[in-house]
């Protein structure tokens, strides 16, 4: 065996042999060891090697130092990503490989010298389903119980949970974005330190958390998490925070706002830009709220608002801005009428394009579930979307490269000063006055 042989005692399970491992992945190692070092598939790939699935991403540790690395991936495209931390990635069939020396969990920098061992590397990892490596020969090592917690759906630091989240605080949001996506429990001790340690994520750099945000919004636990752990995501988005518990005081609705949010959450489709929009599709309604003679409540103007804060935040996270406009986009229209006819679904195909339209009614339609089960028109949402398919049949060029809601980035732009003056002068004059169709500031999606 070249390089650093594993520490005796370590866990070896049963290899699924090499048809496991992506041609590029397979080379990566094969060129590492013809080297003269020891190579493991490790992190999430081998995770889900273990899980039966196929992985996205192949990460590689190896006993090569960067030097060494790029001395054995010479003709091939090496990126110096993570140079800094002992990792470079290679490029192999178009498919990036992240290749990284053996880590100490006292020395970030570790190894390549012969001082570190795969087995330390592991063991310097974050949770135990991720300190799990693979070999096409040797198959799976798994030094920290990851098979067992894996088996049990368990997410459990290695080691001491405190000192994993001392060494980088992101793993506390890691670990919600691991519960939400694979629906796992969080081990209580584990559990216990992230409450304590949580604080520390307003120390992480904001494109980082961005990433593992979009991650645990689009996990099928989601919801759930996020109604367990408002505290810990308020740390790095405290305009969230507002939102918790506020009674809306209005007949069609019967969740606080944070609540109603999380309720459409779960009945939106599990992609970045309608899960993005619809976590932060009400999160103006706090700042907009008033009451008018009856004690009934109204947010006018919170659409707007939201889609600015949304704008601020995204824009703080360093969110790619295409992204960025297409989720403000979806929530500055949100709560916009949609009339139920050909003439006014034409114009707003016209207005925002066929992709913008459809995604436009899922965040339409999942906000409308989390409403009060009597002011659900889902219906109404079914008409416009056959309306859409109708149109789009018949003059399928006519709306192509159309739309994509440049109109409303341009309004947002220019209004939304204005619009956040004037909410402050709407508290004074709504009050009292006739009930909009869904007592929200807007009107209902389906009437003109």
């Amino acid at each position: 065996m070249p390089g650093n042989a594993a520490m005796a005692g370590d866990s070896f399970l049963q290899p699924p042999g090499t048809a496991a491992l992506a041609a590029p992945a397979l080379a990566a190692l094969r060129l590492l060891e013809a080297s003269g070092h020891e190579a493991w598939v490790v992190g999430g790939a081998a995770r889900d090697l273990l899980r039966g699935r196929q992985p996205k991403d192949w990460d590689i540790a190896t006993s090569a130092a960067p030097e060494q690395m790029r001395a054995a991936f010479a003709g091939l495209r090496v990126l110096d990503i993570g140079l800094r931390h002992g990792t470079l990635t290679v490029i192999i069939q178009g498919c990036p490989i992240e290749t990284s020396v053996y880590r100490r969990a006292s020395d970030a920098t570790a190894g390549g010298d012969g001082g570190a061992t795969i087995a330390d590397d592991l063991a310097a990892r974050d949770f135990t389903l991720n300190a799990i490596a693979f070999h096409p020969e040797r198959g799976f090592l798994d030094v920290a119980g990851g098979r067992a917690d894996l088996a049990a759906g368990l997410i459990r630091a290695v080691g001491d949970p405190a000192a994993r989240f001392q060494e980088d605080a992101l793993r506390v949001l890691r670990a919600l974005r691991f519960a939400a996506v694979f629906a796992y429990r969080l081990e209580p001790e584990t559990a216990a330190a992230m409450r304590r340690l949580g604080p520390n994520l307003s120390r992480v750099a904001p494109e980082r958390i961005y990433r593992e945000l979009v991650l645990l919004l689009c996990g099928r636990e989601a919801a759930e998490i996020l109604r367990r752990w408002p505290d810990v995501v308020g740390v790095f988005l405290p305009e969230m925070l507002p939102m918790v518990g506020f009674n809306q005081y209005n007949p069609h609705h019967i969740f606080d706002v944070y609540e109603h949010t999380l309720r459409a959450l779960e009945v939106t489709p599990p992609e970045p830009a309608p899960r993005l929009a619809i976590f932060f599709h009400d999160i103006g309604k706090p700042a907009s709220f008033t009451r008018d003679a009856a004690g009934i409540g109204h947010f006018y103007g919170h659409a707007a608002l939201s889609a600015d804060i949304a704008f601020r935040v995204q824009k703080r996270m360093s969110a790619p801005r295409v992204l960025r406009e297409k989720v403000c986009d979806l929530i500055h229209w949100h709560d916009a009428t949609i009339s139920c006819s050909r003439k006014a679904v034409r114009r707003w195909l016209a207005r925002l394009g066929p992709e913008m339209f459809r995604l436009l009614l899922q965040i339409k339609r999942a906000d409308n579930l989390a409403h009060h089960p009597n002011s659900v028109r889902t219906g109404e949402f079914d008409k416009l979307a056959q309306l859409a398919d109708e149109i789009l049949a018949k003059e399928p060029s006519l709306f192509a490269g159309g739309g994509s809601g440049r109109r409303g980035r341009r309004n947002r732009r220019s209004n939304g000063a204005h619009q956040r003056r004037q909410h402050v002068s709407q508290q004074r004059h709504h009050a009292g006055g006739p009930q909009d169709a869904n007592a929200d500031g807007g009107s209902a999606p389906g009437s003109l």
